[in-house]
């Protein structure tokens, strides 16, 4: 996302069946604007839904909506429920008004061509479906006996992982589902083992279910989000599982001391949240503005990415290898949960012509704490001769974002920043000039101009440029990396990397098997590899 966090959310109209309400897109740039938000709890109320199809008329408007949050430089945080009335009015007592797991199905058979179409401005979706207020508590239809909704059988955290699983093949692989109770997704997928570094980001299931606290600080448990008696045990595999997953949510009632700033500043860092309503609870908020610590959680919120230092190759020539090192401090609670590229560019000072080389580092493991990158990248032999400044672009994945900088992330330097490309200066000028002695250069990683063939008008693909130790991909005719293989790219090419999502896509879409074909004889090694293991599949 843009800015230098994941911001803080904000609720906006509640988007009901019963009472559609289009999002108002003056209000959206404020919040992006005038207070720094760049996510939004995007809560959709399916009422009045529990026994019909949702109608063609709301399911436009939902898409309107998205359009709006897109046009106003902002992501969702996504949820869909079926009801909001406070189960604590009623003595807590049955019926609660969710759905059964047939209505579920058919519904998100509905939104899945939505949620596809709209995948680029959700940052993460809540599970939702299940329970008021989509928290999977309060439920008429997943617990054997809705009166003690506490009590959850196996049979009944089984037909939730199905759910769960199906509301994930709904969305483009790698975004994730965040679930309410840590123990939850311990009993769904069998395990009290938290993922593992090896795992993460695997595309598996297990790996894209993500985490969120809506009662945080609430009381020792915060209301059930963990075990009597497993409080300690909990916290730990929570603390674990959020080094690679989404967290984040609300609180929900003032409890001093727990809710004062002290603890809420430990757990905030601890499990890495990335966001966190600042509509509710407000005397817990308020709470935090009178401490002191309430502009410090919002600008801890998610990632702060930091330049330290750089060290780099001062002049090279043509076909000469450029050498550098830059040191980052990820001062934020988290990573960034999402991928996307990270890129260098050298601007050429007179004609403003770019040559783009994409890094291999995956920012969603840069957690907080310093990171250091080292590369040796290519000069192309026919890269003209002058001075170029050099500069970073960490720009949406998305190819209806990467063209835009607010969605681009941003160093938190001050005079780093360029408003209007999305572009972070190092501040270091690189001279390429033919008389230097350089190492000359036998890799694949090149600064191509305007990111070569493979890249569109945001430079945003990956480095798929033709190999001159490649000829098939000329002869092949190969002028672009399509935007689905993207997740081919990076990372040690000893690994298989997002192969297995990618065909699952094809297999979804079996239009794209020749594009997946074509991935076979890129330019880079790694998409090649990759993209035959995808075919094999």
């Amino acid at each position: 996302m843009s800015s230098r966090t994941l911001s803080a959310a904000s609720i906006i109209t509640l988007k009901r069946a019963s009472n559609p309400t289009p999002f108002s897109l003056a209000e959206l740039r404020r919040y992006r604007t005038n207070e720094q938000v760049t996510l939004l709890f995007c809560i959709t109320y399916l009422d009045g839904l529990t026994e019909q199809p949702i109608p063609s008329a709301f399911l436009d408007h939902i898409a309107t909506n998205f359009a709006t949050v897109r046009n106003a430089g902002l992501k969702c945080i996504t949820l869909f429920a079926y009801t909001d009335v406070d189960p604590t009015e009623n003595g807590e007592q049955p019926p609660f008004g969710d759905a059964s797991k047939v209505r579920i199905l058919a519904h998100l058979a509905q939104l899945r061509p939505l949620l596809q179409q709209n995948a680029d401005v959700i940052a993460v979706m809540h599970a939702g479906f299940i329970g008021v207020w989509g928290e999977w508590y309060y439920t008429d239809y997943f617990v054997d006996n809705p009166a003690k909704p506490w009590v959850i059988s196996s049979a009944q955290f089984a037909r939730r992982r199905e759910v769960l699983e199906l509301i994930q093949n709904a969305l483009p692989p790698g975004l994730m589902v965040a679930t309410r109770y840590p123990h939850g997704k311990q009993a769904m997928f069998g395990t009290a083992a938290p993922i593992k570094e090896a795992q993460a980001f695997d595309g598996s299931s297990f790996a894209r279910t993500a985490h969120h606290n809506d009662c945080f600080l609430a009381d020792a448990t915060d209301y059930g989000t963990y075990r009597e008696g497993k409080i300690a045990q909990d916290k730990a595999y929570l603390a674990a599982e959020t080094r690679y997953l989404a967290m984040g949510g609300e609180t929900c009632v003032l409890n001093p001391p727990r809710t004062d700033c002290p603890t809420a500043r430990a757990e905030l860092a601890r499990f890495h949240w990335s966001y966190l309503n600042t509509e509710f609870q407000e005397e817990v908020l308020d709470a935090w503005r009178a401490q002191g610590c309430y502009t410090e959680f919002r600008r801890q919120l998610g990632y702060r990415l930091t330049l330290q230092s750089g060290e780099y190759t001062a002049a090279v020539a043509p076909g000469g290898a450029f050498d550098l090192r830059i040191a980052l401090t990820n001062v934020g609670f988290a990573a960034p949960f999402n991928p996307r590229p990270v890129q260098l560019v050298l601007r050429n000072r007179d004609t403003g012509a770019r040559y783009i080389a994409r890094l291999q580092d995956d920012l969603r493991r840069w957690l907080p704490g310093k990171h250091t990158v080292t590369a040796t990248l290519g000069i192309q032999t026919d890269m003209p001769a002058g001075t170029y400044e050099l500069l970073m672009f960490m720009p949406d994945p998305a190819s209806t974002l990467a063209a835009r900088p607010e969605y681009a992330i941003q160093l938190a330097n001050a005079g780093v920043w360029e408003a209007a490309t999305g572009y972070n200066r190092l501040l270091h000028v690189v001279r390429i000039d033919p008389s230097v002695q350089s190492t000359p250069y036998l890799g694949d990683d090149y600064f191509t101009l305007n990111g070569g063939p493979w890249a569109d008008s945001s430079h945003s693909a990956p480095s798929c440029h033709q190999s001159r130790s490649d000829p098939m991909s000329k002869a092949a005719g190969i002028e672009e990396l399509p935007s689905f293989l993207h997740e081919l790219a990076g990372g040690d090419r000893r690994s298989i990397g997002q192969s297995e999502a990618v065909a699952h896509t094809v297999d979804a879409d079996p239009s794209l098997f020749p594009v997946l074909l074509s991935g076979m004889v890129c330019g880079d090694p790694v998409v090649r590899m990759r993209a035959a293991d995808a075919v094999e599949r």
